[in-house]
């Protein structure tokens, strides 16, 4: 989970779904939903979730890992 850098109601989550959410804590609710899933190179037929999730310091976007 992380706090966006300059909207500090808006909140990155990595779910252990896959799902990685934007929500608004002011509101309640969520924004958006990304689902993605990673690769492994060397082993392409291994699903990776993704379960650190972090916005870039000036906010415009974020990073997601396994």
């Amino acid at each position: 989970m992380d706090a966006h850098p300059t909207y500090p109601n808006i909140l990155l989550i990595c779910e252990a779904d896959g799902h990685v959410l934007l929500f608004d804590i002011f509101i309640g609710c969520v924004v958006n939903t990304f689902e993605e899933r990673g690769y492994h190179i060397l082993h392409p037929q291994f699903q990776l979730i993704p379960t650190e999730c972090r916005f870039t310091k000036d906010g415009l976007s974020f990073l997601v890992a396994t």
